[in-house]
Order: C-alpha cells, then structure tokens, then sequence
C-alpha cells in the first residue's frame, strides 16, 4: 500500500507501465496516489475543502475518503485544521458585519446597557451557544466511539448517503410548510429554534462520525 515519502520511482513506473498500456486502470489509479504524495493530495484536499465547507454536508467526511481514495494512511489532523481555518477566514470576511453587531450587542447585554429582549443578535450569540448543547453532549458521551467509526470508510460512506436522505427530507418537509407563510428573521428566533436546530446538528454529527 503506498505511503507518502519518496514516490519518483513510483511514479516512473506506473508512467511507463501507462505509456505502454494506456488502458492499465491499475496503473492510472497508481500513478495518480503517487503523485499524492508530491503535493497534488494536498491540493486536492484543499479543493474538496473548498467546494463541501460552504454546503451542508459533510466536509470531514469527504476529506476521510479523498484519503482513502489515495491511500494515505498517515493522520492528517493538522492540515485538515489547516483547511478548516482557511475557509473560516472567507466566512469572517463575508460575515463581518452581523459578527460585529453580535460583539456589539453582546457587550451592552452584558454591561447592562441594553436589554437582552430588545437586542435580536445578542440573542442570536445565546442561541448558537444553545445549539451547541446537544452535540457537545454527544461528544462527550460518546466522543471516543464516533473517532473509531471515522476511521471507518464504509461507514463514513453510509452516513454521507444517510445525510443526503435526511437533507433531502427535511428540505421537501420545509418547502411543504412555508408555502404561503412570511419568512422569519433573526428576531423571530426562539430558544426553541435553537435547541431543534442542535439537536438535528448534533443527529447529522453522529452519522458522520465527525462535526461540520
């Protein structure tokens, strides 16, 4: 099984074999792990971040089968941090200016300089920190069994299908409901919302076996 490291008389090989078949699909898959490990795995990775963070999907989950895909087996932690705080920095950017309004509404409540009830992104900040209840409840009870399944490829693969279902469910089950009703704004949110929208986060989080 291929590991990273020096992979040019890999690639060599697998080249040469492809040059004198170009219908060997063994030597095409093995040419293109080699080249993972010259750099191209990484963009790769940096690709799929790119393309899955900003949906609602398991990013995580994609990157454990690019992985498996390639045959790398060493952990990949810090870089898969790495492409997680990449694409954060674009989300700050895009959302900088409710972000400083939760900062600025946050401060007051807490100063005491304005009410809680008539401050809708205070709130807002209460409730993302409410949202997060459910799936640090998950990780803490059952943290260690959810890392052994993400290291397993078939089920990260089963509950990426898992996902779409529930995503697709839920969208039609939505659209169903909205038919005819005003959209709601931040002010309109609940602790209720919150503790639903969680709870839902925290069910996805179990199947992949990982966060968003």
């Amino acid at each position: 099984m291929l590991r990273q490291g020096d992979y040019e008389g890999a690639r060599e090989g697998f080249a040469a074999r492809l040059k004198a078949d170009p219908d060997d699909s063994t030597a095409a898959l093995g040419l293109a792990r080699a080249w993972a490990a010259s750099g191209a795995y990484e963009k790769a990775l940096a690709v799929l971040q790119g393309l899955t963070e900003f949906l609602p999907v398991s990013s995580s989950g994609h990157l454990r089968l690019l992985s498996e895909f390639f045959e790398i087996e060493e952990p990949q932690t810090l870089f898969d941090v790495a492409l997680h705080v990449g694409t954060l920095i674009p989300i700050v950017l895009i959302y900088r200016e409710p972000i400083v309004r939760i900062l600025v509404e946050s401060k007051g409540v807490l100063g005491g300089q304005r009410p809680l009830a008539e401050s809708p992104y205070a709130r807002l900040c209460l409730y993302v920190v409410v949202a997060t209840i459910p799936t640090g409840l998950l990780g803490v009870f059952v943290g260690p069994s959810m890392e052994a399944l993400s290291a397993d490829v078939t089920w990260v693969a089963a509950a990426l299908g898992l996902n779409g279902v529930l995503l697709l469910v839920l969208g039609r089950l939505s659209a169903r409901q909205e038919q005819g009703a005003e959209a709601r704004g931040i002010e309109a949110m609940t602790l209720r919302d919150a503790l639903v929208i969680g709870t839902i986060g925290a069910s996805v989080s179990s199947r992949t076996a990982r966060t968003h």
